[in-house]
């Protein structure tokens, strides 16, 4: 005898209204109609639906009628010549919602509930609606269901999730919050080493999402996708599937063109990028890379979206900022991106701007409050290299704070010989933001010479020192970059590359400026232009500097202010409290107000630079140290 029926019968309420319902569902039997069985049903979830009694709640479920429970399977399985059958399919979810109104895991673990959520799950896939007044409820019921891990990971395998939605997408409510709730209860952490997931109907639900993302582009259904994705990701299970790269590419790029300007819209939330991010670093499995403007605008987009993210994060638990292979690729697509940037036209164009002014924004916040105390020089370099490089390519002005950070990062590198080329490569960078940001009503401060300074202190001892010699004849790789070809640029093919460094160089070309008018104000300009000039040149031509041309170069430069046995911090002191567009920035005598200096920094120097750090990409960063560009134009 079930143990049920050994309990005392005094549970039930000994309202009479109540005992009429209670026999009548007791009293079915096989025999009588279907109309029948379904009214005693049905009284029995009006009367109980209020009491929270496992007693009566597990009477329903032993004593519900077979032939009924067959009709709904007969339901899902796709069965549409069955009795009173739109009056069925509304009663079945009525009893689900019924069975799980009240959590109650002595519920759940009976066994003979399992059925009715497999029946349910399977009902769902039919996508053939039907309109009901307790949605509301339904959802509320899912929820508790779902509280349950087992019935959780059965949602999971079966796409579930999935299935509701398009059963119901033709109400409206489907979209509100608690709706969202329920998807994000279907996909929360669960125990996989208690319920181990099944990977062929994962599988299943990868398939039919792709298929239907495919065709439909629902928002929604993205959405449901990413919470999967959440879950496969948290417990590393992402390499155990296999994702149709080609259709989720189709998908994501008109998902991120429709939605630029949508902030909340998930495709700018990190899953999706992860997503990418672990398909890019499987190049065997996918053979997908990133080899068109179009795929480095969208892939910027999205990584920008991860480190956003991570530094969020980062800033919320004071955590580190990890360089991890996966980090610094996102960073050099970043970076490939703001080289790109001049020549690019894309409706995107404004929006990834300011999400990479975003993560600009970040980096400067984790540097001056965080520092840089647990990060390894290389680490440090990379991450102050794409710093300084967003400063010039988003025309970001330069605080005070970060000039006293910049101002410590030089003196650190003065130390280290071995970095003067890197450190003039920084320098080249914060010149050209110094130039960007002047303004032709400003008067210019004589600190520029700090600038100019440093970059050729730098360039100058970077060319020509011993231990770097060595290493570009001996490794052709520059210190900080031996493992960008495997870890950054693997996902990207070098005709990408080829074009991005072609088109900019075209840019250079076709927008020479016009020179400056001579006059007594730019002499000592002049003198810094044919320096930099020459040493661009045989920077270009070469890899490096003889003693014979070092020493040249420096002695074209003694006549002038340079004093190179100076701390540096000296030097950047004098500009650290720099504010160009401020009235009393000194004394008129202590100004080089000149126009025609503003215009020649403008016309003449600052496309210098940017051919110096174009060379300096393309031989240290992006390609190899013996390239030469051939129609230099200054």
């Amino acid at each position: 005898m079930d143990h049920i029926f050994m309990m005392n019968p005094a549970k039930i309420n000994d309202d009479q209204a109540n005992e009429i319902p209670f026999q009548n569902y007791l009293n079915v039997k096989p025999s009588d109609s279907f109309t029948a069985q379904m009214c005693a049903v049905k009284n029995w979830i009006s009367t109980f639906r209020h009491q929270n009694d496992i007693y009566l709640d597990l009477l329903f479920i032993v004593k519900f009628p077979t032939l009924l429970y067959d009709e709904f399977n007969r339901i899902s399985n796709g069965e549409s010549d069955v009795e009173n059958y739109q009056e069925k399919k509304i009663l079945l979810f009525e009893v689900f919602t019924f069975i799980f109104r009240y959590k109650n895991i002595d519920i759940c673990e009976d066994p003979r509930v399992k059925q009715f959520v497999v029946c349910f799950l399977v009902f769902i896939k039919t996508h053939d609606p039907v309109s009901i007044t307790f949605l509301n409820d339904l959802v509320d019921s899912i929820n508790v269901c779902l509280s349950y891990e087992p019935f959780q990971v059965m949602f999971i395998e079966e796409n579930g999730m999935f299935h509701f939605y398009y059963y119901f997408s033709f109400n409206s409510k489907i979209k509100d919050i608690m709706f969202e709730e329920m998807y994000k209860n279907a996909y929360k952490h669960v125990q996989i080493e208690s319920y181990p997931l099944n990977f062929d109907k994962i599988t299943n639900c990868i398939d039919e999402f792709m298929t239907d993302l495919s065709k439909t582009q629902d928002i929604t259904c993205i959405y449901i996708f990413s919470e999967l994705i959440n879950i496969l990701h948290g417990y590393k299970l992402l390499s155990e599937f296999t994702f149709d790269v080609l259709k989720l590419y189709e998908i994501t790029k008109i998902q991120f063109y429709n939605n630029i300007n949508n902030m909340d819209n998930i495709m700018f939330k990190p899953s999706i990028a992860i997503l990418w991010t672990h398909i890019l670093n499987h190049q065997k499995k996918y053979n997908f890379r990133i080899d068109t403007t179009e795929k480095v605008i969208i892939f910027a987009s999205l990584f920008s979206i991860i480190i956003n993210a991570n530094m969020e994060h980062i800033f919320e638990t004071s955590g580190i900022f990890e360089l991890n292979k996966y980090n610094k690729q996102m960073l050099y697509l970043m970076y490939l991106y703001l080289v790109a940037l001049p020549i690019i036209e894309d409706p995107a164009k404004p929006w990834l701007c300011n999400m990479l002014k975003r993560v600009h924004s970040s980096l400067g916040k984790y540097i001056e409050k965080c520092g840089f105390e647990s990060t390894s020089k290389e680490h440090r370099y990379h991450i102050i290299q794409y710093y300084t490089k967003s400063l010039v390519a988003l025309n970001v002005d330069i605080s005070n704070p970060e000039n006293r950070f910049l101002k410590d990062m030089f003196e650190k590198h003065r130390k280290y010989p071995s970095f003067n080329i890197q450190s003039a490569f920084l320098a080249a960078n914060i010149i050209l933001n110094f130039i960007d940001n002047l303004r032709l009503n400003n008067e210019l401060p004589i600190h520029y010479k700090a600038y100019f300074s440093n970059f050729i202190y730098q360039l100058i001892f970077g060319l020509s020192g011993k231990r770097y010699i060595l290493k570009i004849q001996q490794s052709k790789k520059l210190d900080f970059y031996e493992d960008l070809d495997s870890c950054c640029f693997s996902i990207l093919t070098a005709d990408l590359i080829n074009d991005v460094l072609s088109k900019y160089e075209s840019h250079l070309l076709n927008n020479i400026l016009p020179k400056s008018p001579e006059s007594e104000d730019i002499k000592e300009l002049q003198h810094y232009k044919n320096i930099i000039e020459n040493m661009v040149i045989s920077f270009n031509k070469s890899n490096y500097l003889d003693q014979a041309n070092a020493d040249y170069y420096l002695k074209m430069y003694e006549d002038y202010y340079i004093n190179f046995n100076e701390d540096f911090s000296d030097i950047m002191m004098k500009f650290s409290n720099l504010n160009i567009n401020s009235e009393n920035n000194g004394t008129n005598d202590e100004r080089s107000g000149s126009l025609d200096k503003i215009l020649y920094f403008q016309n003449t120097l600052q496309p210098l630079l940017r051919w110096f750090t174009l060379i300096y990409e393309t031989k240290f960063i992006f390609k190899d140290p013996n390239f030469k560009y051939h129609n230099i134009n200054f």
